[in-house]
């Protein structure tokens, strides 16, 4: 398997081109910080967990969406998330 450094979740949806895309779901936890949230939305995770405080604080800034501009930087971004890319095979 090829070995790949990524600080960023997105690497998740491109790990497997040609993939239905209604097999591919993203879920996004532990949600730390506003930033993380809006990131969840915009590589449209489908199901995202996320403490009291920070959705409260989302509702008291007016729900906000990630734009085309948003740009999650991560906390930690320097230190890269290694995964490897495997073959999805479907079941017979």
């Amino acid at each position: 398997m090829e070995k790949r450094h990524s600080d960023q979740p997105r690497s998740c949806l491109s790990a497997y081109p040609g993939l239905d895309e209604s097999v591919l779901r993203t879920w996004a936890a532990s949600i730390r910080n506003l930033q993380h949230l809006l990131y969840a939305f915009q590589v449209h995770s489908e199901l995202v967990t996320v403490p009291a405080k920070i959705s409260e604080k989302w509702a008291k800034e007016g729900m906000p969406l990630p734009g085309d501009d948003f740009a999650y930087k991560p906390v930690g971004a320097e230190v890269p998330i290694e995964h490897e890319l495997s073959t999805v095979r479907k079941a017979s």
